[in-house]
């Protein structure tokens, strides 16, 4: 394990831009070979030339997104005493994401209808109520970030006194 983790800390990056390079060179040349000649905008809609193209992006966004999760948990998991602070931070910031969303106000009719507007009518209230309660976290999260940032001036300040 330690071995595959020096490996990917000097090369990870190297080649993550060449996998990328090489997955987009394949998706443009797919779409080259397979754009028809004086294609209207009708052939364009039904066309499947850019389906390669969207089936590596969903595959990358799958992958990293395995890789995002497995590799955090199998570190937490060999190495559980040195993760309990992270897993406490974690479980405060879902904590803190549940109580914003219920903190979410749900509109009323007058409220819901001036939401709606001309092109909206497909949004109903538990969607407001929902975007408010985000609305409100990522409100908390941006003060909570600032704090941070103003805390470790001070504290840089009072450690080198």
């Amino acid at each position: 394990m330690k071995a595959a983790y020096l490996f990917l800390k000097k090369h990870g990056v190297s080649i993550s831009f060449i996998l990328g390079t090489l997955l987009s060179v394949i998706s443009i040349g797919a779409i080259i070979v397979g754009f028809p000649e004086g294609a209207t905008m009708d052939t364009l809609y039904e066309t499947t030339i850019f389906n390669p193209a969207l089936n590596i992006s969903y595959f990358l966004i799958i992958a990293t997104s395995i890789a995002a999760v497995v590799g955090p948990l199998i570190y937490t998991i060999l190495y559980i005493k040195e993760s309990i602070k992270p897993l406490i931070m974690f479980v405060a910031v879902i904590l803190m994401y549940v109580i914003s969303i219920g903190m979410g106000a749900t509109p009323n009719a007058e409220e819901l209808t001036f939401y709606q507007g001309v092109d909206n009518k497909h949004l109903a209230a538990d969607t407001i109520k929902y975007i408010d309660g985000l609305m409100i976290f990522t409100g908390i999260t941006i003060f909570l970030t600032m704090c941070s940032l103003v805390f470790m001036g001070v504290w840089g300040f009072i450690k080198q006194r």
